[in-house]
């Protein structure tokens, strides 16, 4: 019977990908790994079956144990590391240190030496939360599109000193490196292990994880439209992002899975190897202005009335870039956001759609937007409920 280990099963994008790799495949082993007893009991209470390990990244031995039992690891985190995009702001307003990084290399290291040189050859599916093509951050439009099938030549050959690059290598945000050190560290095992990388564009729709239901970019705009009493562009606001909804996102991991618990898998493009050293898999359905986006959130806030957020006014505010930014960064780091979302974001998923037969079937965007911060809304009403219990 294959063994599968998850790291970021109960995650917003993992608990996804665990839900319909369980509903297909009942009698797979599937171990998660949590980082406390209360997440493990939740998952094994909704999955018969599936065994939970205590550990977080920097519990390095149980990482390279388990991936040692697996025949298949896949590593899910959160789209954006707040902590990553703290640094490439701070570097790039050249902003007073930014304090500690918290990095993944040792961790995937870890999986790595666990699934080298087995028979038969394990599989090693990663997400990347560094690998989205992002440029300057002044919230105008650009007409370049990154494809992971023609323009992979072009991303591998750029070096790794870019945009989420490792303490010891010098930071050059804002010029596109899809590929990073961490992306560079997981295809150098191809020979030995059957690697794919999946890099989501910004997640958006709801997921059945019990403890992310909603997207983790969602705060991160909130905070800001807190802060401003208002919601925001920057600049204009023309600045183009691609989006993909976390339960297409699953199917896409599934798709994979498929292919890697597949006794004879298939390919329908044998010009493009499924796993390898070039398999590469952008994840994106749709394509939005900062604006339009920000005002369907507007929209949605107003509808829920949610009582932690008022909206001092409906106007969407410009700012400038990046004065107003490098003004309120270093008063508060969290508003990193603001250069967030001003970057362009625009890429195609051409490998998936080719070589899995993936296509994204759910809803748009700005359909469901209203449920999900209605969604968001009742977490933080029942978060604060349980303060006031304590």
């Amino acid at each position: 019977m294959p063994k599968i280990f998850i790291v970021g099963a109960t995650g917003h994008i993992g608990g996804a990908v665990l839900e319909l790799l369980y509903r297909k495949y009942p009698d797979v082993k599937i171990r998660a790994l949590v980082r406390d007893e209360g997440k493990g009991e939740r998952l094994r209470e909704r999955y018969q079956g599936i065994e939970t390990v205590l550990g977080d990244n920097a519990a390095l031995d149980v990482l390279e144990r388990e991936a040692r039992e697996a025949d298949v690891v896949l590593k899910s985190r959160k789209l954006f590391h707040l902590s990553s995009l703290h640094h490439i702001v701070h570097n790039y307003l050249r902003l007073p240190d930014a304090g500690p990084d918290v990095r993944q290399e040792p961790a995937i290291s870890a999986l790595l030496r666990g699934l080298s040189n087995r028979t038969p050859k394990p599989y090693y599916i990663h997400t990347s939360g560094g690998g989205l093509i992002w440029d300057e951050p002044n919230g105008e439009p650009t007409d370049k599109i990154w494809d992971d099938v023609d323009d992979i030549q072009e991303m591998q050959s750029l070096p790794s000193s870019y945009i989420h690059a490792t303490p010891d290598a010098p930071i050059h945000p804002f010029l596109p490196n899809p590929l990073t050190r961490l992306s560079q560290l997981v295809f150098s095992h191809s020979p030995t292990i059957h690697t794919a990388i999946v890099s989501p564009t910004i997640v958006y729709g709801l997921s059945p994880s019990h403890d992310h239901p909603t997207p983790v970019t969602l705060p991160m705009a909130l905070n800001q439209i807190q802060r401003l009493g208002q919601g925001f562009t920057v600049g204009p606001g023309d600045n183009i992002q691609a989006y993909v909804h976390t339960v297409d996102m699953a199917r896409l991991y599934l798709l994979l899975l498929d292919q890697a618990l597949s006794p004879s898998p298939s390919n329908p493009d044998p010009s493009l190897p499924i796993f390898g050293p070039q398999a590469y898999y952008f994840a994106a359905s749709e394509e939005l202005p900062a604006r339009d986006y920000m005002s369907s959130l507007i929209d949605a806030l107003t509808h829920n009335q949610t009582p932690s957020l008022t909206l001092k006014s409906s106007e969407i505010i410009k700012l400038d870039h990046p004065e107003i930014s490098r003004s309120t960064l270093t008063k508060d780091p969290d508003v990193n956001a603001k250069v967030l979302f001003g970057m362009n974001m625009r890429v195609k998923s051409t490998r998936a759609e080719r070589v899995l037969g993936w296509r994204p079937v759910e809803g748009g965007v700005l359909e469901g937007l209203r449920e999900v911060v209605g969604v968001w809304g009742e977490g933080e009403r029942s978060r604060g409920a349980e303060k006031g219990k304590l």
